[in-house]
C-alpha cells in the first residue's frame, strides 16, 4: 500500500514530538513537487510547536557548535606493494601477525621490567635514607630502564588513571541525575561534564607527547 502524501499544512497539525524531521526530509517521495518545503520551513515548524522552551535553546546551541573541519592529503605519497592475505601461505600469515605465544612473551617482559623498576626505586630510597643522597641524581644515573608505555604498572600512574575515570563517571552521573530531576535532556551539558575531567587528561597526554618528541630528537642528534 502506498504511503499517503503529506503537505506542510498536515505536518503543522501533527504532534511535533512524533515527527522524525530528518527522515521526513530525506523521503522526497512523500512531498509533492508543487510543495516547496525547505529546511528553514521545517526548522520553523519544530521551534514553533515545541512543547518546551528548552527545545529552541538546544537547537540553537547545536547550530552554534558545528565545527568547520577540513581534510588535507600529503602531497608526496609512497606505496609499498605486497601480496594479498588470501594468497599468503600459512607461514607468511604467522610472520605478519603476532601469535598467542608472542603476546605472552611481551606480557612477561613488561612485568619483568616493571618489577625491576620498582626494585630499583626501592634501592634508591634506601640509599637516600642512609647516605642522604639526592633522589633526583639517583634517578638520572639509572637511565637504562624506561617505563614509557608501562604506566599502567606504576602505582602512582595507575591510581591517577583510575582517579580520572572515576571523576569523569561521577561528573556525568551527577549531570544526568540533575537532568532527570529537572525533566529535560541536554546532551551537550553531559559532554561538557565529561570534558571537565578529560580536558586535564588531554593536556597531560600532550605534555607527555611533547616530551617524547624531545627525547627522540635528542636521541637522534646524540
Amino acid at each position: 500500500m502506498a504511503s499517503p502524501l503529506l503537505f506542510p499544512s498536515d505536518i503543522i497539525a501533527m504532534d511535533i514530538a512524533t515527527i522524525d524531521l530528518p527522515a521526513l526530509m530525506m523521503r522526497k517521495d512523500l512531498i509533492p513537487s508543487s510543495s516547496t518545503l525547505s529546511l528553514s520551513d521545517t526548522t520553523d515548524i519544530a521551534t514553533i510547536d515545541s512543547p518546551t522552551p528548552t527545545a529552541l535553546q538546544l537547537q540553537q546551541r547545536r547550530k552554534s557548535s558545528v565545527d568547520v573541519r577540513s581534510v588535507q592529503f600529503e602531497p608526496k605519497v609512497s606505496i609499498k606493494r605486497t601480496i594479498p592475505r588470501h594468497s599468503m601461505t600459512q607461514q607468511e600469515r604467522r610472520s605478519c601477525w603476532l601469535q598467542a605465544n608472542e603476546f605472552l612473551l611481551i606480557k612477561q617482559r613488561n612485568y619483568m621490567i616493571i618489577k625491576q623498576i620498582h626494585q630499583e626505586r626501592a634501592n634508591q630510597m634506601i640509599i637516600k635514607q642512609i647516605d642522604n643522597y639526592d633522589l633526583n641524581n639517583a634517578e638520572s644515573e639509572s637511565s637504562l630502564l624506561c617505563y614509557r608505555g608501562l604506566e599502567w604498572g606504576m602505582e602512582y600512574e595507575s591510581l591517577q588513571k583510575k582517579s580520572y575515570r572515576l571523576g569523569a563517571s561521577e561528573e556525568v552521573f551527577l549531570e544526568q541525575e540533575e537532568q532527570s530531576l529537572g525533566d529535560y535532556y541536554d546532551e551537550e551539558a553531559i559532554a561538557y561534564a565529561y570534558y571537565s575531567i578529560s580536558n586535564e587528561c588531554q593536556c597531560r597526554a600532550e605534555q607527555i607527547a611533547a616530551q617524547d618528541r624531545k627525547d627522540i630528537e635528542d636521541y637522534i642528534l646524540s
